[in-house]
């Protein structure tokens, strides 16, 4: 009786000191490794991401993964997850846009998993985090236009913003357009009419010029008094050559 007392004390002994290996104590799951084709797509079809795209894989919000584009239009990642993850979504976001498609995180060492990426431009906003302040609504129709729709790296650039009330009487104060990591920021401060405003339709609008913006995915900002009221993306893309000019007419002769 005292050795079969002495061995259950050795246990509970065992297991108050931690001796015992628990779960927690494994090794965490293999990443789960997923590459394919990755393109960005708007009204007039899809295309190649442009290299040096950030790609960033998040369960439940949290970054598990991320690589950048070596080869346009081709991608491979990692994404790293615990046992806790198992069976959980993942969410693939590139440049900041989300694409349409995920995955399942699998905790059981997977194969390789072949999955192609397409992120649609349209429709698509900030990321909450990224918006300092939250939107507004505001009385009036906000455009943001980009001129040519679907610029590539060798067009000259300009974008206008157009805001329409169905009143007179607003008083519009364009800043000038900044452009600062793929971000172009416009600032308008807005006066609505005091009193009486007579009832037509009133548009105020100002063009800037971008100029000639580098390969990748741009996000134009409008914000009205301080708070973000619009959220517009488009892409610069690079085509397969650089356009030829025209020869030139007349010349040649000879002796």
């Amino acid at each position: 009786m005292k050795s079969l007392a002495k061995a259950l004390m050795l246990i509970l002994l065992l297991f108050n000191t931690g001796v015992l290996i628990s779960s927690a104590d494994s090794p965490p799951p293999l990443p789960n490794t997923f590459s394919g084709t990755v393109k960005f797509a708007n009204s007039s079809g899809q295309f190649d991401v442009p290299a040096g795209t950030v790609i960033e894989a998040l369960i439940e919000n949290v970054t598990k993964g991320s690589t950048t584009v070596i080869e346009a239009g081709k991608y491979q990642m990692d994404v790293s997850g615990t046992y806790d993850d198992d069976g959980k979504n993942i969410a693939f976001i590139v440049n900041n846009l989300t694409a349409e498609q995920r995955a399942v995180f699998n905790a059981s060492s997977p194969p390789p998993v072949t999955l192609n990426l397409i992120v649609n431009l349209h429709g698509q906003t900030s990321p909450t985090p990224k918006q300092k302040v939250p939107r507004k609504p505001i009385a009036g129709k906000l455009e943001v236009i980009i001129i040519p729709e679907n610029p590539t790296i060798y067009d000259n650039v300009s974008m206008e913003v157009k805001l329409t009330y169905p009143t007179a009487g607003y008083k519009e104060k364009f800043g000038n357009a900044s452009i600062k990591n793929n971000t172009i920021t416009v600032n308008i401060d807005s006066e609505e009419p005091k009193g009486m405003a007579a009832q037509v339709i009133t548009t105020y609008s100002k063009k800037y010029n971008l100029g000639y913006l580098s390969e990748g995915a741009y996000t134009c900002e409008v914000y009205i008094n301080g708070a973000l009221a619009e959220a517009y993306r488009f892409v610069a893309t690079i085509t397969a050559s650089q356009p030829t000019p025209a020869p030139a007419s007349g010349g040649g002769g000879g002796v």
